[in-house]
């Protein structure tokens, strides 16, 4: 780490550019399963189709206000084993936890216990994406390093995504004879697994650079605070811009990768959903 005009400039190993996307990387571990929470929630809790999406759009609406209070009080994370790591693990950890209430333990609940569950969902999600763009500068603030940490992480993400469909309709949809609880199940056990793996090895990536002097303070020594985040979100023409980008992007992707859409389409309109794996495999090259 080298100090150049007051400023400090943060480079890190290139085995920490390999490991470190792969906690972003697990984020799609946990997408997956939220590809099937409609599944689960008429399947399993027994909410009509439309109640579902009901919830679904209310706990979103949830997720924009609960934001800027998770991420205050993570600006006061203060640990000898940093800031980043007790955000993965916290995050991560509430995540797992609500996966199996949603798959296992809450099963017949009905719908206030679903959104219970998916609401809780949502903090554990929060607080692991504070993780990722608290990590990012942590680890470097090289211009020549920092693409490298996004190259890498759609590269896990594009074969990850691709290598699930092919494992869903090759393996998985024959096995349980359809789309059914069991195969959810099934599906939440290889999330849960697998990313525990790849946090773990994300970790040891952050572990040098997870310390104080790496992270930004404000001028006035301060934690962030609401009115920070309010002038951010008033002020800054840029952030406006980001937000409303990446919102209508979230939406639309959303709705295309929904796995409701991949049945309709391969199961229903081609009548082979095995095909789905089939199309990955050449679109993942």
């Amino acid at each position: 780490m080298a100090t150049t005009e007051n400023k400090i400039h943060i480079t890190c190993k290139p085995w920490q550019i390999l490991l470190w996307p792969l906690h972003s990387t697990t984020s799609s571990f946990f997408y997956i399963l939220t590809m099937f929470m409609g599944y689960i929630a008429t399947g399993g809790y027994g909410i009509a189709v439309a109640t579902a999406g009901m919830i679904a759009t209310g706990t979103r609406l949830f997720d924009g206000i609960v934001d800027p209070f998770v991420a205050m009080f993570t600006d006061r994370i203060q640990s000898k084993f940093g800031r980043v790591r007790i955000l993965i693990v916290l995050g991560r950890g509430i995540q797992a936890l609500s996966c199996f209430a949603m798959y296992y333990w809450g099963l017949g609940g009905g719908a206030v216990v679903y959104t219970l569950i998916y609401m809780v969902y949502i903090v554990g999600g929060t607080i692991s994406s504070i993780a990722t763009h608290t990590g990012n500068p942590v680890l470097t603030n090289d211009p020549k390093q920092r693409p490298k940490i996004f190259r890498w992480q759609m590269i896990y993400s594009t074969t990850i995504g691709a290598a699930f469909q092919i494992f869903l309709s090759k393996v998985l949809v024959p096995r349980h004879g359809g789309l059914n609880v069991e195969l959810f199940q099934e599906i939440c056990i290889w999330v849960v697994v697998l990313s525990a793996v790849f946090e773990l090895l994300a970790c040891i990536a952050i572990t040098p650079s997870d310390k104080p002097e790496n992270f930004p303070k404000k001028k006035n020594k301060k934690n962030v605070n609401l009115l920070d985040t309010w002038h951010l979100l008033k002020d800054n023409r840029a952030m406006q811009m980001y937000i409303i980008s990446g919102v209508s992007d979230k939406v639309a992707s959303n709705a295309a990768s929904q796995a409701a859409i991949t049945t309709l389409i391969y199961g229903v309109i081609i009548a082979n959903y095995g095909f789905s794996g089939t199309v990955s495999g050449y679109s993942m090259i």
